[in-house]
């Protein structure tokens, strides 16, 4: 009798614990994600994506620094942080530098412009920690439509004057990156 007493016990329990699992994941799927986690996310996002061209990033996090509701939008202020460290293995191979590699190359320098070139170089070295994972922080805003909530959300960030601008001024683009080098180059060779 005392066998069947705890095998029916045991059963019992076992529908019991297995009912308690299934609510609880029914719940867990069933959560709507907020206005405000979707705005966390979407600036997670954006670094994701744009950062990861040409940095390894890790221990990602966002914080909700404020909300504004406006007549047509929420905009929602997020601070994005993090450690990025380049994937690349030497100062040659970043973008930027290849560039200014290439553009001195093309041309036949005087040791002045040499030792020019060479000293900007070296400043690029000591400020680009090649290896090392270093923290980043960029706050940014999240603006989304209060009339149509599954429009995609628009980003900006804020400079020194008050008016945010598009988040797209921040894109990482290596070949803008490699030309940007070449210019830097040039402007070297001809001071």
């Amino acid at each position: 009798m005392k066998k069947k007493q705890f095998r029916g016990r045991f059963v019992k329990g076992f529908v019991v614990l297995t009912a308690m699992i299934l609510v609880s994941l029914l719940c867990a799927c069933t959560e709507k994600e907020t206005p405000e986690d979707k705005a966390l996310q979407e600036a997670e996002n954006w670094v994701k994506t744009n950062y990861e061209q040409i940095y390894e990033v890790r221990n990602l996090q966002s914080t909700l620094l404020g909300t504004e509701d406006t007549e047509k939008e929420m905009r929602y202020r997020v601070l994005v942080q993090g450690e990025t460290k380049y994937k690349y293995e030497s100062l040659e191979e970043i973008p930027f530098v290849k560039g200014m590699l290439d553009e001195s190359k093309a041309q036949e320098l005087t040791s002045e412009q040499q030792s020019a070139i060479d000293a900007y170089l070296e400043e690029v070295e000591d400020g680009a920690n090649i290896g090392n994972y270093e923290e980043f922080a960029i706050e940014m805003i999240v603006c989304a439509d209060k009339e149509d909530p599954d429009a995609p959300h628009e980003l900006f960030f804020e400079t020194d004057g008050d008016m945010p601008e598009p988040i797209d001024h921040l894109k990482i683009d290596t070949d803008k990156l490699y030309q940007d080098g070449k210019r830097a180059a040039r402007e070297i060779l001809q001071s």
